[in-house]
């Protein structure tokens, strides 16, 4: 059987500069918010039970976390974030690091080999990529 990939996206919601932690607590690593600690548990519980119904034999598994690159966060070739006076920023907190950690750790428990995780260095070709053979290839 060739290789399986899926792609998650997302990570736990973390604690901001100046954030009131009797409003929005720290999860136990100090990086995430207990809410968005308990988020990534929840889908790494959630995906241990799946990969270890679904592949009863074994798999394995890379976590990966994104960074957006810098030209991205600053909107730069994105009209779309100019339009609506907004634009997403690079993290600085660790949370899609973070996240990761919390899902391979569940992904392990479940005796689920791993890699990772690590930085996903990935670039994509063209911030306005259009679906066709040759860019899925290159996503590839």
């Amino acid at each position: 059987m060739a290789g399986l990939e899926l792609l998650l996206m997302g990570h736990g919601a973390g604690i901001k500069p100046g954030q009131d932690p009797k409003k929005e607590p720290r999860g136990p690593d100090g990086v995430l918010t207990a809410a968005g600690y308990l988020d990534a548990q929840a889908v790494g519980h959630y995906l241990a039970e799946t990969l270890t119904s679904s592949f009863p034999d074994g798999c394995q598994v890379a976590v990966l976390y994104a960074l957006p690159t810098s030209h991205l966060a600053e909107g730069k070739e994105r009209g779309g974030w100019r339009r609506l006076g907004r634009k997403p920023g690079l993290s600085s907190s660790g949370e899609p690091e973070a996240t990761a950690k919390v899902l391979a750790r569940y992904l392990a428990e479940a005796g689920i080999r791993l890699t990772g995780p690590e930085r996903w260095s990935a670039r994509l070709p063209s911030p306005f990529l259009a679906l066709t053979d040759e860019s899925r290839r290159l996503l590839k």
